[in-house]
């Protein structure tokens, strides 16, 4: 989340007096008593813009298939090598410190991405879907601090909605973080470790051509494909299936194929490791970057303006 944790270094008796004759502000509740115990707190209220950018792979399930507008059969069948997933992300968030230790939050964005996918049976190919799309959500984070170092848990839920998925896909998002501020020639400067789980499922539909599929890659189905143990095992119906995108694929023009499609996705690894800062020019202006490696790959980069109430 953007906002930071109330731990900033302490004020002098003097400061501190002085900041607690002067404190006005309705948030955060209790505010002042932190002030006069010598905690210099941001301002309460903020809005920042993020830009995040995402790479991770992603695990298919349920895998449903259907040719030229009939109905979707199961294909228990085939088996997945890899899918992987490539996102970017701009959004706008505003968070408001009700306490001292508890900040709420709420965005709302766009996304666009692609993901790969390669098949290893029964034959081996690659495909990619792109999709665009909007969001929004709720955020909570809770803080603390003792001196100079300062400990972070926050939730987040989003709704992602898009083209390609059926309903808007939830996201629930963890995270922890542990780490420092400095005084930096009189300014502040965060820096921690801390780790993060995503999770979420989501049911992605579309249709796409023979072309887009299996160009270049009709060789790859052997001829005597109905004499493999594979496609004995299959159902009928499920032969039948597999007969039409042969046919199409062997025929001249594999673009008339339209194949109908719905899996389900959830990330292969929702844990995280993250290292990130916080540089704050003055209580007003602030900026943060915050890498994710380990398990999800991910840059978030941050501009946020605070302001009393």
């Amino acid at each position: 989340m953007d906002a930071k944790a109330q731990s900033d270094l302490r004020l002098t008796e003097q400061e501190a007096d002085s900041a607690a004759a002067e404190y006005g502000h309705v948030f955060p509740i209790w505010g002042k008593k932190v002030v006069e115990r010598g905690f210099d707190i941001p301002y309460p209220f903020g809005i920042s813009a993020n830009f995040l950018a995402q790479d991770f792979d992603v695990t298919i399930e349920d895998l449903k298939v259907g040719v030229n507008d009939s109905d979707l059969l199961p294909c228990d069948f085939v088996v997945f090598e890899s899918a992987e997933t490539q996102m970017v992300t701009g959004n706008v968030r505003a968070d408001l410190w009700v306490l001292p230790f508890l900040n709420v939050s709420a965005m709302c964005g766009q996304g666009s991405g692609r993901t790969n996918v390669v098949l290893r049976e029964p034959i081996a190919f690659s495909t990619e879907v792109d999709f665009t799309g909007t969001y929004y959500g709720w955020g909570v984070l809770g803080a603390f601090g003792i001196e100079r170092y300062f400990f972070t848990v926050d939730w987040s839920q989003t709704w992602f909605d898009s083209d390609i998925v059926a309903e808007p896909v939830l996201a629930n998002v963890g995270g922890f973080r542990a780490g420092r501020t400095f005084d930096v020639g009189g300014k502040n400067l965060s820096l921690w470790l801390g780790t993060m789980y995503q999770s979420f499922e989501n049911k992605t539909v579309g249709t796409v051509t023979g072309d887009d599929v299996f160009s270049g890659r009709v060789e790859d189905l052997p001829q005597d494909y109905q004499n493999s143990t594979w496609y004995q095992d299959l159902s009928r119906k499920q032969q039948v299936l597999v007969d039409q995108i042969a046919g199409a694929l062997q025929s001249a023009d594999p673009s008339a194929l339209r194949i109908g499609y719905s899996i389900n996705k959830k990330p292969t690894k929702p844990r995280n490791l993250l290292v990130g800062g916080r540089f704050e020019l003055n209580k007003t202006w602030e900026a943060r970057v915050e890498a994710g490696f380990i398990g999800r790959q991910q840059l978030l980069l941050s501009v946020v303006y605070r302001w009393p109430w």
